[in-house]
């Protein structure tokens, strides 16, 4: 068995533990919480149905449970440090590049499990609130693939970057956050352009962007080139994160 292997088999031992909790909470509560008030409470009130609010506004709400799912699975390449430094042996043993590496495909393929499984909650649970009838599978999928492996190369990034818990909230309140509601959260891109031009072209910057816009392609269609070209950027995007997030938590561990 290789270093590699290893790494991603004491990875599913040490976190199986704790899907439950994961599904339970980011997925499970907002997913109910966003059922009672999107797909019938606001709807009692004459909300329009489908790609309206309704919709619109889980696939926008959707990425805040992807940050909050990753975060359950890499916060121990922060913390590792000050407790037993398990991470730090397995550099010593193989190196920061696999290391980095394996746990970035651990937590985008656990990711990719659970934002499937969070789609088909909330289906089940919004019904006609949340119209699939343009969805398109395959896309679909490949989507939140790519939008699993960036989301978790960019959290991996920032605990590799940062050296406290202090920081990683200040980069989630003054950065990610801001990223997610000036990133199409409310409203799709085109609607954004269209009222305020100036922060329709600054959204062409923000990788969140691609991925809510990906996944209302997806659901909501029509599927178009465009789509592609989002995965291609996303992708991209993830591999600078994690290159970046390579050198940083190379760096940070020879400073300790």
């Amino acid at each position: 068995m290789n270093m590699f292997t290893h790494i991603l088999m004491r990875e599913w031992t040490v976190y199986k533990r704790r899907i439950p909790y994961v599904v339970l909470t980011d997925c499970g509560l907002r997913v109910l919480f966003f059922g009672m008030v999107h797909g019938y409470l606001l709807p009692a009130t004459g909300m329009p149905q489908g790609y309206g609010p309704s919709g619109m506004l889980y696939i926008g709400t959707f990425i805040f449970g992807l940050f909050s799912m990753v975060i359950a699975f890499s916060q121990e390449l922060l913390t590792d440090y000050e407790s037993d430094r398990h991470y730090d042996y397995l550099v010593m043993q193989s190196s920061a590049h696999t290391v980095f590496c394996a746990k970035l495909l651990f937590c985008t393929l656990i990711l990719w499990f659970l934002s499937i499984g969070n789609f088909i909650f909330a289906k089940l649970l919004l019904s006609h609130w949340l119209d699939t009838t343009h969805l398109s599978l395959v896309p679909l999928i490949i989507m939140l693939g790519i939008a699993s492996y960036t989301v978790s190369a960019i959290t991996l990034l920032c605990y590799a970057s940062l050296t406290s818990v202090v920081q990683v909230r200040m980069f989630w309140r003054r950065i990610l956050v801001p990223l997610t509601f000036l990133g199409g959260y409310l409203a799709p891109w085109e609607i954004v352009y269209k009222v305020f031009p100036a922060l329709g072209i600054a959204m062409y910057f923000n990788p969140i962007v691609y991925i809510l816009e990906g996944l209302r392609m997806a659901v909501f269609g029509p599927v178009t080139t465009l789509l592609y070209l989002y995965i291609i950027l996303l992708g991209a995007v993830g591999c600078l994160c994690a290159l970046v997030g390579i050198h940083a938590w190379r760096a940070k561990l020879d400073s300790l």
